[in-house]
Order: C-alpha cells, then structure tokens, then sequence
C-alpha cells in the first residue's frame, strides 16, 4: 500500500488550551470601556480542582458575584497559596454572600443538588451576576444549572467558564 496521495497516516490531535480569565469577560460590553460593572446576568462556572489562585481571584474580582453558590461534596479552597479563611475574605471584599447548596441536599446526587438549587434560585430571586463553584469542568451540570437558572429567572443569562479552554487544530503528519 503505498502513500501517494500524502493522507496523514498518523493524526496528533493536542489537547484543549487553556486559557486564563480576563477582566473585561465579566463586564457589561457597552460600559466595559469607561465604567465597568459586573453583568447582573452574568453566571459563572467555576471547576475549583482545575485551576489557579490567579484564576481565581481575576473570576472573582472581576465577576463580582451577589452570591456565590457552593454545588461541590467537598468544597476546599487550597488552590496556590489560597485556603478556606482566605476565599471567604475575598468574597467578602467584592460583597459576595457565599450559599453551600450542596449541603442543603438530601445527598450528593445531581438531581437532589439541582433541586436543592432550583429552590434556593427561587427564594434568592436570583439577582446576579452568580458565581457556582464546581467539581469539574465538564458541561453536564453547567448545562443543567444553566437551564434551571432559565426557568426560574426567565432572563437571557451570559456565561463563563473558569478555566476556558480554547479548542487546538489537529495536526496531521505525513511521510
């Protein structure tokens, strides 16, 4: 068999890049440029075990979340130098409330957290931008918050995941 063609015999697919937060994702686009303020429909998803202290902070600083929600088992904060006293200062500083909804469920299931969730939505009455710290990043739960946040706010919600991946082109080698 031969390759004249020059078909890659072996594609290299590298993995996602990540890519560091910014200020100016976490702003209303028309005020960004004069008076930045946080986008009140804002939500942000964060996987805690992914990523940095740095990446932290610029999400939290520049989100400036109303409330940030806890959705994982076993929430930690020892992200760098970071630790529990420490993120409950920063929330603190950009008037975060910080709500463990996790601990509010029946058990840790996704569907006993969600519910729990959508409960807590409805008597918050959802002002945002809102911050929810996660396990991980896979979409599955976001996805399902992000509806939930829909039908009980019945508003157009931006979102943010932290840490963002930017996808890369697969390289092909050829002989």
């Amino acid at each position: 068999m031969s390759n004249d063609g020059k078909r890659p015999l072996l594609l290299v697919v590298k993995p996602e890049r990540q890519t560091s937060p910014r200020p100016q994702d976490f702003v209303e686009p028309v005020q960004e440029a004069l008076f930045p303020s946080p986008n009140k429909a804002l939500a942000v998803f964060v996987a805690v075990p992914e990523i940095t202290e740095n990446e932290f902070t610029v999400a939290l600083e520049s989100s400036r979340p109303t409330f940030v929600l806890e959705l994982r088992a076993c929430p930690r904060f020892d992200v760098g130098r970071l630790n529990r006293r420490e993120a409950f200062q920063r929330f603190q500083n950009v008037n975060a409330q910080y709500v463990d909804v996790s601990s509010c469920a029946p058990s840790s299931g996704e569907i006993d957290v969600i519910l729990t969730l959508r409960n807590v939505l409805a008597q918050l009455r959802v002002p945002g931008p809102l911050m929810f710290l996660l396990d991980s990043s896979s979409g599955d739960l976001a996805d399902e918050i992000t509806r939930t946040l829909v039908d009980v706010s019945a508003e157009n919600w931006d979102i943010c995941r932290v840490p963002s991946y930017q996808p890369l082109r697969p390289v092909a080698a050829t002989r």
